[in-house]
């Protein structure tokens, strides 16, 4: 890994200054953090930084102080960075080298598939309740089939129990896909995805799904949650809570909304940049800074076996009707 020189710091910390002006999903705080970052740099705060992880740590820890979000951050990369694209412009095919994405995909599903696509642990507990651990969600080209074949396994459950205490995240597209086992037949609107930049709104609703295969939307639904949950795992807590669909038993979790993008700062330094916030369709907000706010607080350790209680007892409810 070769040393990082004064030429590359200030060439790193201009175009991530300049790149939090136009993107940052909050506009005015990342005017501010722009400000800041350059002032820093001109005051020395970055000088004799010789080491590449270093640098870019430094600098993740001088975003998410200035900022407040766990999603910005800078990383070195050993290949060197290709130019940005638009946000709107989708590569054209002729123009990607196609095996070596092939190759790329390829990599990513063999360490997805040794991970069990996110779903490490699913049983039957007592009383017909179903139990699903995630602990991430993969892009639906990667874990679709999966979430699919999880969902559908406990479509007949009397109960139902995520435990999503250890995941930290992923895609909001499977988030989507899962919470469409969740309702009925008729499409539910979860929320708005609203990007810096692009100038436009994109609604998430859940897509049709085999009648077999659908939970539904009448029996009840747990999620625990806990300080380690986080982005999108968040996101699928707070908008079924939101709705009105599952009960969250835990503690508070870890205050990531902002989706983001990579941007190119240097040919071997990239910036992790939050710039699309996710609206609920209800609340009209989202959980950054906040967390998701548990129904039911317990502790980490005593939450599945709080909801296996609650489950028992609307199971117990919805037998007397």
């Amino acid at each position: 890994m070769p040393p990082v020189d004064q030429a590359t710091r200030t060439e790193v910390v201009e175009t991530l200054a300049e790149r939090m002006t136009r993107h940052y999903v909050l506009a005015d705080v990342g005017v501010r953090t722009a400000a800041t970052l350059r002032q820093r740099l001109a005051g020395g705060a970055y000088d004799g930084i010789g080491d590449a992880e270093g640098f870019a740590a430094r600098l993740t820890g001088d975003l998410q102080e200035l900022t407040r979000d766990k999603h910005a951050e800078v990383a070195y990369m050993a290949e060197e960075e290709g130019p940005d694209r638009p946000q709107n412009q989708v590569p054209h095919p002729a123009t990607m080298d196609i095996e070596m994405r092939v190759r790329g995909m390829e990599r990513m599903m063999r360490a997805v598939s040794k991970r069990r696509f996110g779903f490490p642990d699913s049983r039957r507990l007592a009383g017909n309740v179903a139990y699903v651990r995630i602990d991430e969600f993969p892009e639906p080209i990667l874990a679709g089939q999966a979430i699919a074949a999880e969902m559908g396994a406990v479509a007949d459950a009397a109960a139902l129990i995520l435990d999503l205490r250890e995941n930290g995240g992923g895609n909001p597209d499977s988030v989507t896909q899962l919470c469409a086992y969740l309702f009925d037949d008729k499409p539910v609107h979860l929320n708005d995805q609203l990007t810096r930049g692009i100038g436009r709104v994109l609604p998430m609703w859940t897509q049709p799904v085999a009648n077999d295969q659908r939970f539904g939307s009448r029996k009840p639904v747990f999620i625990l949650v806990g300080k380690e949950t986080f982005s999108a795992a968040e996101n699928l807590a707070y908008t079924l809570q939101a709705l009105k669909r599952a009960t969250i038993v835990g503690v508070p979790t870890g205050g990531g909304a902002h989706g983001g993008r990579g941007f190119r700062l240097s040919a071997h330094f990239i910036g992790g940049i939050p710039n699309r916030q996710t609206l609920n369709s209800v609340t009209h907000a989202d959980w950054e800074g906040k967390g998701v706010q548990p129904d039911v607080r317990v502790g980490e350790a005593q939450a599945l076996e709080t909801a296996q209680a609650l489950a028992a007892k609307a199971i117990a409810a919805a037998q007397t009707l």
